[in-house]
């Protein structure tokens, strides 16, 4: 960027900048004009937007800037006009020079402390009117200027911290940068959301640049008493936004941006908002992910009160469990053999009391986890379909349409399979080991011989369910794959009537089709074979536990031996359940194996990469190689080519030559082997490429028309 010679005399010519680099130097300008800047650094290395500080004339001393303020390094870049020869002075740094450098850029001079806070309002509040003061209306100016003065206070204010999703005046990205902020939701900064769409964006413009997912929802009758999760609502006067979050069931406030006002929203309340509203759902890290943190994302949606009822409910269950085999003691112990007929009605009256009460308890468990799995399905069904559509075109090059659906698809029965299967039975298992006690209280003979028959049946079970999971892969690979042919034949129907290969199709269908039919009888046989075990093993424990009375000739009353197969029963039935939910749950595995891949695939979308802004239309590709496969031939060698703006450019060549591959990678679907492509001299690779296929118009070589009206056709592409 410049020349320094000896004597640390720096050469500039005409546009070359120099960035100061040592902090207790300054700069004695001894000829030329200097424009003075002042910028941050980037983390890549690169220069930021850059302010003008002052015109330097010869003569003058630049006192040299560098400082890291809040993990972002501040400099000063210094251009020559024409030419300017500047000699650096070490060490040579003092109040002084620092008290003349402020009065030539018209600060007001605080003293050399606050030398670095009045550098950095100056550029901020430059910032800020750039940013606020280009509206047309007035009262938008007024709210401009004062959010413009609120930063300018805290630029003044040592103690505070900046925010990287500061207010800027628009209602809109306010009550956005609201909500994601109370919903860990990263938002992109207003600049940037400007800068891809203009002033006038729309809140799905905001979520595409930020990169999380917004759903257009009703406000239906009723809505306030359910837990809808965060929205963004408008006002009916002025279609102003608002913030709508939950706070505790049945309840909801509003946060209106303007005034900064929170309100409890109620049916006057409501009755100003309009009917429509969006929902907002965060995206799953940019990073590969394992199904573990799949499962701990979706659980950070879900509240902790719904789990904490859960568990407290099925303890509660478990300890009236525990009650009844106590009460049959009692009944057959004591009350039968005195005859005591009333006692006999209170205890059963008891009984009745603590079945009803375990009922009214399983119906607010199974609630409680229906609202905690049904929040993390929701939550990770939404990331998973972002995650799917932001994923690299050669991930997609792998699966057919139908074959991605259903991966994406079967994660809805993986959830219903946790919920009603899965996390009722292993709670309940844990806490049945409770029964153990009143067990061994009655009988502990019995109880070894109680365990030892359980383990033996669960090891039969388990053994079971392990040589089914084999099954249940192949099964879900056989069916998906009969789906997706029949979802190509119908796709393709009329070529195949004109064709006339309609049994030939039918043929390649049934092939898989059998496959499955075949592997499912084999699976259900199993499935039998476990029934079975599970059917007999009350029946055959019973004989064995009265074998073991007469044999052993244990001196147990009738009531303790009533009490004992009472918990018995109960602590076997939640065993049993446990093996008859390995064979539910063995289908989990083989559809968690085939969300990996989207998983562990990463997402095209990049934090750091910049947006392309206005095009001219200048392309350039510089020596380019391709291939679609590494050890494969290259589709494309060295081909070079440069597309001045305004020009006209037709790519003509035989079938395979790859005139479609080439505009794959215009676009940034693909990625060369080597070489580099530039659009306005810009680097595609560090370009956005969803904003810079914004800038296209594309006509697909096998374009269809969706189910819809003309107007949907046209506008589904619409940035």
């Amino acid at each position: 960027m410049s020349q320094k010679a000896a004597d640390n005399i720096i050469n500039l010519h005409g546009g070359s900048a120099y960035i100061t680099e040592h902090e207790k130097s300054t700069y004695l300008l001894e000829k030329g004009t200097l424009l003075v800047y002042i910028l941050p650094l980037l983390e890549d290395g690169g220069l930021g937007r850059r302010l003008l500080l002052y015109e330097a004339a010869p003569g003058e001393i630049i006192p040299s800037f560098h400082k890291e303020v809040y993990g972002t390094t501040w400099v000063f870049c210094l251009v020559a006009l024409d030419f300017a020869e500047i000699k650096e002075l070490p060490d040579t740094a003092t109040e002084e020079s620092f008290n003349e450098f402020v009065k030539r850029t018209g600060l007001k001079n605080r003293g050399e402390e606050n030398y670095v806070d009045l550098l950095l309002e100056v550029y901020d509040r430059n910032s800020v009117k750039e940013e606020g003061y280009i509206y047309s209306n007035q009262k938008e100016k007024e709210i401009v200027r004062d959010k413009s003065l609120r930063l300018i206070y805290d630029l003044f204010d040592n103690t505070s911290v900046r925010q990287s999703t500061a207010e800027c005046g628009n209602t809109l990205y306010d009550a956005v940068a609201y909500v994601c902020d109370r919903s860990h939701i990263k938002i992109a900064p207003v600049d940037k959301v400007t800068a891809s769409t203009g002033r006038r964006f729309r809140i799905e413009d905001i979520a595409r640049v930020s990169n999380f997912i917004v759903r257009e929802v009703a406000l239906e009758n009723g809505w306030l008493k359910k837990d809808s999760g965060s929205m963004v609502g408008f006002f009916k006067e002025g279609h102003k936004a608002v913030a709508l979050l939950p706070n505790g069931r049945g309840r909801y406030i509003a946060w209106n941006p303007e005034n900064h006002t929170k309100t409890k929203v109620d049916a006057k309340f409501e009755s100003k908002l309009e009917l429509k509203a969006y929902a907002l759902y965060p995206p799953f890290p940019n990073k590969k992910m394992t199904i573990m943190e799949m499962f701990r994302f979706g659980f950070r949606e879900t509240n902790i009160s719904d789990w904490v009822q859960f568990c407290l409910l099925t303890l509660l269950g478990t300890f009236i469990g525990i009650l009844l085999p106590m009460l049959n003691q009692q009944i057959y112990d004591n009350y039968i053999p005195m005859g005591d007929n009333s006692g006999i009605i209170q205890i059963c009256a008891a009984l009745l009391a603590c079945n009803l009460g375990n009922l009214s308890f399983t119906i607010v468990k199974n609630l409680s986890a229906l609202r905690g799995v049904s929040k993390m399905r929701n939550a990770v069904l939404a990331a998973l379909c972002e995650r799917v559509f932001n994923l690299p075109e050669s991930f997609y090059r792998g699966y057919k349409p139908a074959e991605l659906s259903d991966r994406v698809l079967k994660t809805d029965q993986v959830f219903s399979l946790l919920s009603q299967v899965g996390l009722k039975t292993l709670i309940s298992a844990v806490f049945s080991l409770l029964y153990l006690t009143q067990m061994h209280k009655a009988s502990p003979e019995l109880m070894k011989f109680a365990i030892i028959f359980v383990s033996v049946i669960l090891i039969f079970m388990v053994v079971l369910a392990v040589l089914q999971v084999k099954y249940e892969k192949e099964l879900l690979e056989d069916s998906t794959e009969a789906n997706s042919r029949m979802y190509q034949y119908l796709s393709g129907i009329q070529k195949i009537r004109a064709s006339g290969v309609e049994d030939r199709a039918l043929l390649e269908y049934l092939n898989p089709y059998g496959k499955a039919k075949k592997i499912m009888m084999r699976k259900e046989r199993i499935t039998n074979i476990a029934g079975m075990i599970t059917s007999g093993a009350g029946s055959a424990f019973t004989v064995i536990m009265y074998y073991q009375m007469v044999n052993k000739e244990m001196q147990l009353s009738v009531g303790e031996f009533s009490a004992f197969m009472a918990a018995f029963g109960a602590f076997m039935a939640a065993i049993m359940e446990v093996g008859t939910s390995l064979f539910k749950l063995n289908g989990v595995i083989p559809m968690l194996d085939r969300l990996k891949p989207i998983l562990e695939t990463l997402p095209e979308y990049e934090e750091e990469a910049e947006l392309p802004g206005e095009l001219s239309g200048d392309i350039e590709i510089s020596n380019v190689d391709f291939a679609y496969d590494k050890d494969g031939p290259n589709v494309l060698s060295n081909l070079s080519v440069h597309i001045r703006a305004g020009e006209y450019i037709g790519i003509v060549g035989s079938s395979g030559c790859g005139k479609s591959t080439l505009l794959k990678l215009l676009l940034g679907f693909e990625k060369p082997v080597s070489g580099k492509i530039y659009y306005d001299s810009k680097d595609i690779d560090r370009m956005d490429k969803r904003e810079l296929r914004k800038k296209f118009g594309v006509v697909l070589q096998e374009g269809r028309l969706i189910a819809g009206s003309i107007f949907d056709n046209i506008t589904i592409a619409a940035p």
